[in-house]
């Protein structure tokens, strides 16, 4: 029995689609209602290949080149069977891609795809009363002479987006065979969230100008 390169998600949403009697409200609700030239409704995927790890002392520019050489001939390839072109994914050695399911199958077949999975549409969570949730204005009432003036914090995690607008980086040392230019998401979202230097009147219970990030990788 083949094992499927497909991931669950998408799984899921390629057996419900099956369902006319649902099909119009699944690909509303996970996907959106677009439709492809032959009027059949399109599901964006995440296509994944076989994982590439930065070489020892590689920099993001040199990683990013060899990334967009390994993908070349799989985007080559849906763009004269599908007529459609891929949008790179260089971090993750991947690419994003709008496909019927019929197209789905088809390329599930190709040597060089590891994984597909459903990319669907996230609803985001404001976060304009996460000081109320976690009572910093009663802390800020009992302990006034705490301003984070000073404070130097330091984040294991994955690298950052170093020309990120809103994030200034003053050191980052890595604990790997990893060049620090190489950025995540996951620690690019957690400098953010401790001293992002976005407008001040954006977040002004978030916002802790006299932070100072160091950045490690993990």
């Amino acid at each position: 029995m083949r094992k499927t390169k497909l991931g669950p998600l998408l799984r899921s949403t390629i057996t419900r689609l099956a369902d006319e009697s649902i099909r119009g409200r699944m690909v509303y609700l996970a996907t959106s209602s677009t439709r492809s030239r032959t009027n059949k409704a399109e599901l964006p995927v995440i296509v994944q290949l076989e994982q590439q790890l930065p070489e020892p002392g590689e920099i993001w520019e040199e990683y990013a080149e060899r990334i967009e050489k390994r993908l070349a001939p799989l985007q080559e390839k849906i763009e004269h069977c599908f007529g459609k072109t891929p949008t790179p994914l260089l971090a993750s050695g991947g690419m994003s891609i709008r496909l019927a399911t019929e197209e789905i199958q088809e390329l599930e077949s190709d040597p060089d795809v590891e994984l597909m999975e459903l990319d669907p549409i996230v609803k985001l969570v404001a976060l304009d009363d996460a000081q109320k949730d976690i009572g910093l204005v009663e802390f800020r009432d009992t302990h006034p002479e705490l301003t984070g003036r000073g404070v130097k914090v330091a984040v294991l995690d994955t690298g950052i987006d170093r020309y990120h607008p809103a994030l200034k980086v003053s050191i980052q040392e890595s604990v790997v065979e990893e060049d620090v230019s190489i950025p995540g998401r996951h620690g690019t979202l957690c400098a953010g969230i401790l001293a992002f230097r976005s407008a001040p009147n954006a977040m002004p219970d978030l916002y802790f100008p006299c932070l100072r990030i160091i950045i490690a990788y993990a």
